[in-house]
């Protein structure tokens, strides 16, 4: 039993550490998005300004 969990175990590692640094990119992401967001909020100092998101989806359903 105890060989067999050896052989899972690194398996379970690498899976483990793809999926944190998966998430670890999706925070830098929002952090980004975030910091864009308080940037141009600062620029316009207050006025209601541009979605920094991306908006091709909004794009598609005002054509149908």
């Amino acid at each position: 039993d105890k060989k067999k969990h050896q052989k899972e175990g690194p398996i379970y590692y690498y899976v483990f550490n793809t999926l944190l640094y998966c998430l670890l990119v999706l925070h830098i992401y929002w952090w980004v998005l975030m910091y864009r967001m308080l940037v141009k909020q600062i620029k316009a100092r207050g006025k209601l300004g541009e979605d920094v998101r991306s908006d091709s989806e909004d794009e598609d359903d005002k054509r149908d």
